[in-house]
């Protein structure tokens, strides 16, 4: 078995990593390989540096877009890949030499729709790295109904929150037209449950090829004030799937899937209370209080966020985040440091 396999990186400014992830891509051990870099409005020098790659490696073909962010750059890749398989790298992270070896071997044994894989995470602070493997149980699904019912256990796992370090049937992408929504955050969980949704086999496995990098600054102040809107539309067409599948899902994993989503809003409502905006239209939406509804949470301040936000205090809401974050703020410093301790 010797397919082609298109390797499609979104590239927005990016400059001071990319060399390093297409050495990696270029170098892998499985030679049938077609790299697709869609510049997707770089103001860098991603382009140039992605057209040295090109005459280096014919294998290699970079296309320019204006500025739409990662889904459609995805989508302006999948348009122009040829392989009969497909795999995301994102240009800031690096995969090891022989995954793309190994995922195409894991279709030879289990002929699946979907392979999945860990990763290691990476994230960079001022003085070290904080290196995190995030391995998976091995496991092959060879009906479809039994791949419907573990699609609350992979999400729960965050093993199909993101399109890297997953390969895909590109015959299943073009038979249903799947594509990545044009949405700043989160595309990459709607078109992983859209794809999801079509296959009938999956292997998991226990590899951490796939190296991410991670940003130590706050992440959820760059969330837009308008993102809970994202999470309920993600959150209602799941839940419509799982009554499409007509499966029978576990109640107590169910329940951790409402948390998970809930936990989610709450970072949505801290992005804006973090960034002085008002939360008032989040608290008078009413599917806002459906998913908190639903939701159980199970540690004291998720607790007191979903008892606030039923009631709709945005005063006490926003005095729950604001000390969170001074109490994280002001012992991260002494958690990194016992972290790089142990590291050593």
């Amino acid at each position: 078995m010797n397919p082609l396999v298109s390797v499609i990186l979104p590239t927005y400014n990016v400059e001071q990593y990319l060399d390093k992830c297409l050495q990696s891509i270029s170098s892998q051990s499985y030679k049938n390989i077609e790299i697709i870099i869609v510049i997707d409005g770089a103001t860098d020098n991603s382009y140039d540096i992605s057209k040295k790659w090109e005459i280096h490696d014919p294998r290699v073909k970079v296309i320019y877009q204006e500025n739409a962010g990662s889904g459609p750059a995805r989508n302006n890749g999948l348009r122009n890949a040829n392989g009969e398989f497909i795999l995301f790298v994102d240009p800031d992270d690096w995969i090891e030499s022989e995954m793309i070896e190994k995922f195409v071997g894991y279709l030879s044994n289990y002929n699946v729709d979907m392979i999945i894989s860990g990763c290691i995470e990476e994230t960079y602070y001022s003085d070290f790295v904080d290196r995190k493997p995030v391995a998976f149980n091995e496991k092959w699904i060879k009906s479809a109904g039994d791949v419907r019912n573990f699609y609350i256990d992979l999400s729960l796992m965050q093993a199909i929150l993101a399109p890297t370090r997953i390969l895909y049937s590109k015959q299943i992408i073009d038979k249903y037209n799947i594509e990545f929504p044009d949405l700043r955050r989160s595309q990459d969980i709607v078109f992983n449950y859209r794809y999801y949704d079509k296959i009938e086999s999956l292997f998991i496995s226990n590899d951490t090829f796939y190296h991410y990098r991670m940003d130590s600054g706050v992440y959820i102040t760059k969330l837009k004030n308008d993102y809970y809107l994202v999470l309920l539309k993600i959150f209602s067409e799941c839940c419509g799937l799982f009554e499409k599948w007509n499966v029978k899902m576990d109640e107590d994993k169910l329940q951790q899937f409402y948390n998970q989503y809930f936990v989610l809003l709450c970072y949505s409502i801290e992005s804006c209370i973090l960034r002085n905006e008002s939360i008032a239209e989040i608290l008078e939406n009413e599917e806002v209080h459906r998913l908190t509804k639903l939701s159980k949470p199970v540690d004291f301040y998720h607790k007191l966020m979903k008892k606030n936000i039923s009631l709709k205090n945005e005063d006490n809401i926003s005095r729950l985040i604001f000390l969170k974050n001074f109490v994280r703020s002001n012992f991260r410093g002494v958690f990194n440091k016992l972290k790089r301790v142990n590291k050593y």
